[in-house]
């Protein structure tokens, strides 16, 4: 099932025990809606390009990042809970400077409830894996210049 636009890091076996190819379609499924000023909406979808985000990367920036805080490891988790850990990574993306929209990641499937993101622009892949750890995330989309999103597994 993995692609070309699926990237698992070397610590997945040791943090994704129980992490099924059930759960890893509903990754791919899912797709990541961003209102962007001056753009029209930018839509997501892991391995298509998208010529919106793109464009947000010309002025030098060169990378971009969905990252989430809600539901640690996949796990449905309680609504205070999230918000709380959805505003402590804002805070640290404020915190680094980043430009940063809001939006949803949604599963096209109907599944999961539409999880609340963050577009990143300019964020390192490192700085990027770093707070997907913190926050307990599975996976990231991360982008360079060409603006196709990758899925990356295993942080």
């Amino acid at each position: 099932m993995l692609g070309r636009d699926v990237y698992v890091l070397g610590v997945v076996a040791r943090h994704m025990s129980g992490f099924s190819e059930e759960l890893l379609r509903a990754y791919l499924q899912t797709e990541f809606c961003f209102s962007v000023p001056e753009h029209v909406d930018c839509r997501l979808v892991i391995g298509e390009a998208c010529p919106e985000l793109a464009a947000l990367m010309i002025d030098g920036a060169g990378t971009a990042a969905v990252l989430t805080a809600f539901n640690p490891r996949s796990q449905p988790t309680a609504v205070e809970d999230n918000a709380d850990a959805q505003r402590a990574l804002r805070a640290d993306l404020e915190d680094g400077g980043w430009t940063i929209f809001e939006g949803a990641g949604r599963g096209r499937t109907g599944e999961w409830p539409p999880e609340p993101s963050f577009l990143v622009i300019g964020i390192s892949f490192g700085d990027a894996g770093h707070l997907a750890a913190k926050f307990g995330q599975n996976a990231i989309a991360f982008s360079g210049l060409d603006g196709i999103p990758r899925l990356v597994i295993g942080f």
